[in-house]
């Protein structure tokens, strides 16, 4: 069963300890145990092989490379096994059409089949591990929640740190997310190579965000790490990174208040701190077109004007974090004369 926070004391405790939970995972991989059966709502539908299983019942809806993976509980090669079963009480025979035929090509490489997937998948964490040579990656895999998320923040920071280092980090990770959808639950693959790729995809959600505004689709990731990015645990103004274009209803939050400015003079990462800024003037700047264009045409300009210089940093400059201050201080500049 899947637990969240918010849960009762009682549910809470009789979910069991994080060791009773891996030794129910161990049982049921294992071929001699007497756990032959298991309910699941979330958990072990996806990147969970026991290739022995033989029957999968399904009764809720799922979608496109979620649904590929969840029949592929079944599919495993295993000596006595002729073919894996899917009983299907809803009727998801469509769904599974459409999410065959769309992932039966990833973006605009055809992969022919599963194994050269994980080369590519493999060639791009060679890439990836190259590229963060020089960073610390080490409170990610070992640290607490917090430690982990601004372990992720600042590996957003680190990629950022030339406009060339940032297209080339998204480039590399959307290949590796696309080739990831075709062989995610291969054998080839093991438990490092995807700890380490949802460490990356996390960082290349996290940079999306910044850049667009909102976050791709995050199912890939594991659990641990949707979590931590949907909780935010981060207490410095970096949660107002997450919460960007989730609230565009909200007419409450005042983005011009002296107390949300604060908050973004709080993020200590330069280059986080100047892409939320980015997106809250682009935001501003269009609302403020419709009451008054020829200004709003005038803001553009000198928006667009900080935007070319903040991409022209070159990586010498890029480590001196006070020339990235003053183009911070040069966007809230703007910011303010747009407030008045």
């Amino acid at each position: 069963m899947t637990r969240d926070k918010d849960d009762p004391k009682e549910l809470w405790d009789m979910l069991g300890t994080k060791d009773y939970r891996k030794e129910l995972d161990r049982q049921f991989k294992n071929a001699k145990s007497n756990f032959k059966i298991a309910l699941v709502v979330d958990m072990w539908l996806t990147g969970f092989d026991v290739p022995f299983l033989d029957t999968i019942y399904i009764d809720k809806p799922i979608q496109q490379h979620s649904l590929i993976q969840t029949i592929s509980r079944v599919n495993r090669v295993y000596e006595g096994k002729e073919a894996g079963l899917v009983v299907d009480y809803i009727g998801i025979k469509s769904n599974m059409n459409f999410a065959l035929k769309k992932y039966s090509q990833v973006e605009e490489d055809d992969f022919e089949d599963i194994h050269k997937a994980v080369i590519i998948v493999k060639d791009q964490l060679d890439l990836l591990r190259r590229l963060f040579l020089k960073f610390d990656t080490k409170p990610y895999f070992t640290g607490t929640p917090l430690q982990q998320l601004e372990c992720l923040n600042k590996g957003a920071e680190y990629v950022q740190i030339t406009k060339e280092a940032e297209t080339r980090f998204m480039a590399m990770t959307k290949k590796l997310r696309g080739a990831y959808k075709i062989c995610s639950t291969s054998e080839e693959l093991n438990q490092n190579e995807r700890d380490h790729i949802h460490f990356y995809m996390a960082i290349a959600s996290i940079v999306h965000k910044l850049t667009k505004g909102n976050a791709p689709d995050t199912a890939q990731m594991n659990e641990k790490v949707r979590e931590m990015i949907k909780e935010a645990l981060l207490a410095d103004g970096v949660e107002e990174v997450f919460k960007l274009g989730e609230n565009e209803a909200d007419k409450d939050i005042d983005i011009f208040s002296d107390e949300y400015m604060a908050k973004i003079d709080r993020i200590k990462l330069p280059n986080t701190k100047i892409k939320l800024l980015q997106q809250l003037l682009k935001k501003a700047i269009e609302e403020f077109k419709k009451v008054n264009r020829i200004k709003g045409i005038d803001f553009t300009k000198r928006f667009k004007a900080l935007i070319e210089k903040y991409n022209e940093r070159k990586e010498g400059l890029a480590l001196a974090n006070d020339v990235l201050d003053d183009i911070a201080q040069h966007f809230a500049d703007l910011f303010k004369d747009l407030q008045k």
